[in-house]
C-alpha cells in the first residue's frame, strides 16, 4: 500500500503493526512519511520525534539488532530531505549521545551518512559531529567520518583541522609517556593532512603543514623534499641540509622523491634533486658506480655530453675492475 501511495490503507496497516510492536521506530518513520505526503508537517515531525525517542531508548536494552542502524540512517535521511533536521535536532542529539554512551563510535558511519545525506548545511552537520566526538567514548568518530568514500573535499578539510586542533591541545596538556604518545599522534595527523592537501594540488599548504611538525627531526624526509620542491622551497631546504648535513636524508630517499617528481611531470625539479644528490655523493668520495652512471645519465639528458662521457670513462676504468661496469655504461649511452 505504501509503495502504491494508497496511504489510508498503508497507515491502517502500520498502526495495526504498532499495536502489536509499539517500539518499532521504522513504523513511525513510515507514518511520518505519509503525513508529509499529505501536507501534515506537524504530525510528521511528531512521529519522527517518537521514532528518535524509540531509537534512543533501545540502546539501553542490550545488544542491538542489525536493523537498528539501517532504521536510524533512514530516519536521519528523511529528516534532512524533508527539512526537519533543525526542528528535530534536540531529539537527534539525544539519540546520538545515548548511542555513543553505550557503543562509542561503533558503526557510527550509519548516523554520519544519514545526517549528511541531503543536508542543507553540511558544515553545520560536521561541526555538530565534531562536538559529539568530544564525548569520552567517541574518540574515533572523526576517523570513521574520514573513511566515508563520498565525503567532499571541503568536508574532509574541516575534519582534518578539527583533529589537528584537538591533537595539539592534547599534546600541550599531556605529560610523561602520554606526552610522547600525544606528540606522535599529532605528527601522524599532520602528515595525513599534508598528503590530503598534496592530493588536491595544495602543495604550499602541504609544505606549511609538514614544517609545522616539531621537533624538526621528526618531519618525514620524503615529504619535505617533495613538498618543498612543489611549493618553491627546494633551494631553501637544500641549503639547510648543506648547513646541517646530519639532517639530510639518505640518498635513496632523495632519488625516490626525484622519481616521484618526474612521474608527476616536474622534470626540472626532479633533475635538480638528482644533481644535488649525485654531486653530494661524489663530493663525499663515493666509489659507487651507480652514482657515476646516474650523474652521467642526467648529463646526457641535459645535453652535456662531454661531461657524461668523462663520467662513463671514469666508472669503466677506475671503479672496480677495469671494464667491470661496461655493460651498465653501454645501457646509459
Amino acid at each position: 500500500y505504501f509503495e502504491l501511495k494508497q496511504d489510508d490503507q498503508a497507515a491502517q496497516q502500520y498502526q495495526n503493526g504498532l499495536q502489536i510492536s509499539p517500539r518499532r521506530a521504522d513504523g513511525f518513520d513510515r507514518l511520518a512519511e505519509m503525513d508529509m505526503r499529505a501536507g501534515r508537517r506537524a504530525d510528521a515531525t511528531q512521529k519522527w520525534r517518537q521514532a528518535l525517542g524509540l531509537l534512543a531508548a533501545r540502546v539501553e536494552e542490550g545488544p542491538l539488532p542489525a536493523s537498528y542502524w539501517e532504521t536510524a540512517n533512514t530516519v536521519l535521511a528523511h529528516s534532512n530531505v524533508n527539512g526537519l533536521t533543525a526542528a528535530l535536532r534536540p531529539d537527534i542529539d539525544a539519540m546520538l549521545r545515548a548511542y555513543i554512551k553505550r557503543n562509542g563510535a561503533y558503526n557510527f558511519t550509519f548516523f554520519e551518512t544519514g545526517l549528511l545525506q541531503d543536508a542543507p548545511d553540511r558544515t553545520a552537520v560536521l561541526h555538530w559531529l565534531i562536538d559529539l566526538s568530544r564525548l569520552p567514548t567517541a574518540a574515533n568518530i572523526l576517523e570513521e567520518l574520514l573513511s566515508l568514500p563520498d565525503l567532499q573535499d571541503a568536508d574532509r578539510d574541516v575534519i582534518y583541522r578539527a583533529r589537528i586542533d584537538r591533537a595539539k591541545t592534547t599534546a600541550a596538556e599531556a605529560a610523561g609517556a602520554e606526552a610522547d604518545s600525544a606528540r606522535d599522534q599529532l605528527r601522524n595527523i599532520l602528515i595525513d593532512y599534508a598528503h590530503f592537501l598534496d592530493g588536491r594540488d595544495q602543495s604550499s599548504l602541504a609544505w606549511q603543514t609538514i614544517v609545522s611538525i616539531e621537533p624538526d627531526d621528526q618531519r618525514p624526509k620524503d615529504s619535505l623534499l617533495l613538498y618543498s620542491a612543489l611549493s618553491g622551497h627546494l633551494d631553501e631546504l637544500l641549503k639547510q641540509y648543506k648547513a646541517r648535513p646530519e639532517m639530510a636524508p639518505a640518498g635513496e630517499t632523495v632519488l625516490s622523491a626525484a622519481a616521484t617528481l618526474k612521474t608527476r611531470g616536474h622534470t626540472d625539479l626532479a633533475e635538480a634533486l638528482q644533481e644535488w644528490e649525485y654531486t653530494r655523493e661524489l663530493a663525499a668520495g663515493s666509489v659507487d658506480a651507480s652514482t657515476y652512471l646516474g650523474l652521467a645519465r642526467l648529463r646526457l639528458e641535459q645535453k652535456r655530453d662531454a661531461e657524461a662521457l668523462q663520467l662513463i670513462r671514469n666508472v669503466t676504468l677506475s671503479i672496480g675492475a677495469p671494464f667491470e661496469h661496461l655493460g651498465e655504461a653501454i645501457t646509459v649511452l
